[in-house]
């Protein structure tokens, strides 16, 4: 049933359109609308995070952790872990 499902889609005609990453103008405005309260803050760290680590998947924010967060000298690294299969080709 899968791969008959998977050869109609490949037949398919019109593809579904990527979503656009979201720019530095739309995060501003998505941003202001943090507070200063405890969720506030929460929710401008993870969409900073999001938006300034780089073509992170949301399931890749979702399962973010401290424990993977590097802190030398005065910048953060954080080493992601794959959350989904790694694709031929990929690192």
């Amino acid at each position: 049933m899968l791969s008959r499902t998977r050869k109609a889609y490949a037949k398919r005609v019109e593809l579904p359109k990527k979503k656009d990453a979201l720019t530095k103008g739309p995060l501003q405005l998505v941003l202001v609308t943090c507070d200063d309260s405890l969720k506030g803050k929460r929710d401008r760290t993870l969409l900073l995070f999001a938006w300034a680590s780089g073509e992170r998947r949301r399931s890749e924010v979702a399962a973010a952790d401290v424990k993977f967060l590097n802190r030398p000298e005065n910048h953060c690294r954080f080493w992601a872990r794959r959350v989904s299969p790694c694709k031929p080709g990929c690192r």
